[in-house]
């Protein structure tokens, strides 16, 4: 089965590590696997990109300084996502961090077949503003994803506390 891994950054960090290690193990079991980021670089990427397994792709050529808060990259992002979920036609698509799970939201709206889920990786921690905007746009848009993984029982009742209500929650 193909399955899509969207991630903003391979940077070094918790999840990035998650990511890698899922991508790896899932190459392994033979599923094809496709790691796909906002722009290429960082140890995990390089590491993903040697792995002849599994496939990367990034959305941009270079990290973009200064744009990143910009309201219209915002919405060059989720277009080239749209576009690049498309074309890897895949019946599943997992993303990460509030981020990522929110532009991966917008980005599968309308006219894709595939089932969305979303990682949740921290819990009750401080936000930055723009951090706490995505999340609570994940609370308001939790009700129609598919799958919400989180990887504590404390990080599920701080989301299910802040009013996240997916389709189905699961701690691993």
């Amino acid at each position: 089965m193909r399955v899509v891994l969207f991630i903003v950054e391979l940077a070094i960090g918790g999840t990035q590590r998650q990511v890698y290690v899922l991508a790896t193990s899932m190459a392994e079991r033979g599923h094809d696997v496709c790691v796909v980021s906002l722009f290429p670089g960082g140890k995990f990427w390089t590491m993903l990109r040697d792995d002849p397994a599994v496939s990367t792709c990034s959305l941009f050529s270079s990290k973009r300084t200064g744009l990143w808060n910009a309201l219209r990259y915002r919405f060059m992002v989720i277009i080239r996502l749209r576009r690049k979920l498309r074309a890897l036609d895949s019946p599943v698509i997992y993303s990460f961090l509030n981020t990522g799970n929110v532009m991966a939201w917008f980005a599968t709206r309308c006219a894709l077949s595939s089932r969305l889920a979303w990682a949740m990786r921290s819990g009750n921690s401080c936000l930055s503003t723009k951090s706490e905007l995505f999340f609570r746009i994940s609370k308001v848009v939790s009700r129609s994803v598919a799958l919400v993984i989180s990887n504590s029982n404390a990080g599920r009742r701080y989301c299910e506390s802040r009013g996240w209500r997916p389709k189905r929650f699961a701690v691993v």
